[in-house]
């Protein structure tokens, strides 16, 4: 299964314990106010739950479905448009129902994820992978409404037929369909099986890692 389908099921968990903490949360802020005015306390900046070094395995009937590894997760509950943020980057990865083979990836140097609005940005050397394609770009939102993926940046693309560039990016989660908003060229390549050609050589030099 995709890595987006992961995420929605490491927001749907996240949710019940930030629940409790958010009340928890709203019970010390009345017990300070004796201490602090309302105009002291800056709500958008009131983290709600902090976690370190968190790692998730999601498994379904026994096989493993989902890898997450994030160095820091931050919840901004009380904020007026709640959002989860991971500052330091995310790792995803999702692996075929049958075995352990990794299907997907997605890697960032930061992550936000936008709760009343179902929306996930990444940024910073985002590096996915899908369908045997491989997307770098500097940003990627993923709409998790439409179940579409779209940038409003420089993309590049790996495929079979060569390295693509072009400014913005539609595509579906899985990176099956995917179209520029400006088309800028293509690159052709020829490689032998199981052996990578000098261009992707070059694009993981550049981007300092290696497709999938």
């Amino acid at each position: 299964m995709p890595f987006f389908d992961f995420m929605d099921t490491v927001v749907r968990y996240l949710k019940y314990v930030i629940v409790f903490l958010v009340i928890g949360n709203a019970f010390l802020s009345f017990s300070c106010k004796s201490r602090k005015t309302s105009e002291e306390i800056n709500e958008e900046a009131v983290v709600t739950m902090r976690s370190e070094n968190l790692t998730m395995t999601v498994s379904s009937n026994g096989l493993k479905s989902y890898h997450f590894t994030t160095p820091l997760m931050e919840q901004y509950g009380l904020s007026r448009d709640p959002y989860t943020r991971y500052p330091e980057g995310v790792f995803v990865e999702t692996f075929q129902d049958s075995t352990e083979i990794v299907e997907s990836t997605l890697r960032a140097n930061e992550a936000i994820y936008y709760d009343k609005r179902d929306l996930w940005m990444a940024s910073g050397n985002v590096v996915a992978s899908g369908s045997g394609n491989t997307l770098y770009t500097e940003q990627l939102f993923w709409d998790a409404k439409t179940d579409r993926i779209y940038s409003n940046v420089s993309v590049k693309v790996i495929d079979a037929n060569g390295i693509h560039h072009g400014e913005g990016l539609l595509s579906d989660k899985n990176l099956e369909q995917w179209e520029f908003m400006d088309y800028e060229g293509t690159i052709s390549f020829e490689t032998a099986p199981n052996e990578v050609s000098e261009s992707e050589e070059a694009v993981d030099k550049e981007q300092g890692t290696k497709p999938a």
